[in-house]
């Protein structure tokens, strides 16, 4: 795929909001981030884990907010979980 390809919308269903998503950009994000190995869905987990130990070493941040913090290790996280819960068949 060239860069200035993108794929074909892939649709799915959000059950909560019963509205179709466009999951390709994902796709395309895996696809990059792919070399040398095969894309996989782990592969954001990682990422994720990835930035939130960044985080965690480097959280001296001057004009901070203790709950801005916690917030993002939160959110962070709860994607973690769920990417890790997405399971390729």
């Amino acid at each position: 795929m060239q860069k200035s390809q993108s794929l074909e919308p892939i649709l799915v269903k959000n059950p909560y909001t019963n509205q179709h998503i466009n999951v390709a950009p994902l796709f395309e994000y895996l696809h990059k981030q792919s070399s040398p190995t095969p894309p996989s869905i782990d592969q954001i987990s990682n990422v994720l884990e990835t930035a939130i130990r960044f985080i965690a070493i480097d959280c001296r941040f001057e004009n901070a907010d203790p709950n801005d913090i916690s917030n993002t290790f939160y959110q962070l996280y709860t994607l973690r979980d769920a990417f890790a819960k997405v399971k390729e068949c």
